[in-house]
């Protein structure tokens, strides 16, 4: 276990990284974000949650980088949101521990994740979060699930042109789809420019900024969804992978 200056170290990091985004962390948020290091920590020994090992680089790379979301929401009230493809709860978890009114959906297909996702939100004690097993394509298309949310989240799941046909289905008109992007961003924001227009979205806006620390370039994509997507999306598991919406289609 960490000395008590490492752990404040480790603090220090999580609360100068916050506040170079904007962010005033309470102690609650800071402790549980140091309690969700803890639990990542000793669930990877036996899962590949993350490759990352040195607890610094999982405040900046995983911590700091999932609250840049927040620069696509200011000014929001409350909302429900739905992170797709999560993981080990990336952007999702760290976006409820700064914004707890939200209400916000976990999506993801693999069974032992949603062990430790079930696991993380009890001990975070964190209310009003839905922790779902399965795929964007076929929850894209349930009563319940399609067209009700106001934000849908991504990160580092797949290309833009893929992403946006497993994500906008979800979005109410008017709902926002934010894809977390790194510098190579044009190229595939040119590639999806059919699957934009065909599920019904349109350019909103990008946000562009540097991580804390790392330096790192971060391009937020922000789709706002005008028209309802068409009953044939998102199309059955996998086919979006395999044959990404073009202008051909």
């Amino acid at each position: 276990m960490p000395d008590i200056g490492y752990q404040n170290e480790l603090k220090r990091i999580l609360i100068d990284g916050a506040r170079e985004l904007g962010i005033e962390l309470s102690e609650r948020q800071t402790n549980q974000f140091l309690t969700y290091l803890e639990i990542l920590q000793d669930w990877n020994k036996r899962l590949n949650l993350t490759s990352l090992k040195d607890p610094k680089e999982i405040i900046i790379t995983h911590f700091l980088d999932s609250l840049t979301i927040n620069k696509g929401i200011e000014g929001m009230g409350p909302i429900r949101a739905m992170d797709i493809g999560t993981g080990a709860g990336f952007p999702g978890i760290p976006l409820k521990i700064l914004r707890p009114e939200i209400s916000l959906s976990l999506l993801d297909s693999l069974k032992k994740r949603i062990e430790f996702l079930k696991y993380l939100s009890k001990s975070l004690q964190l209310k009003d979060l839905e922790i779902i097993w399965g795929r964007a394509e076929d929850y894209g298309r349930r009563e319940g699930y399609r067209e009700r949310y106001d934000i849908v989240l991504a990160r580092a799941l797949a290309r833009l042109n893929i992403l946006f046909e497993l994500g906008i289905p979800f979005l109410k008109i008017r709902g926002l789809f934010i894809a977390q992007k790194g510098e190579k961003l044009e190229e595939e924001l040119e590639e999806a420019q059919a699957a934009i227009e065909i599920l019904g979205g349109g350019v909103k806006g990008i946000i562009s900024l540097r991580l804390p620390f790392s330096g790192k370039l971060r391009r937020l994509v922000i789709i706002e969804k005008i028209l309802e997507t068409p009953e044939r999306f998102p199309r059955r598991p996998g086919i979006p992978q395999k044959r990404p919406l073009s202008s051909d289609r």
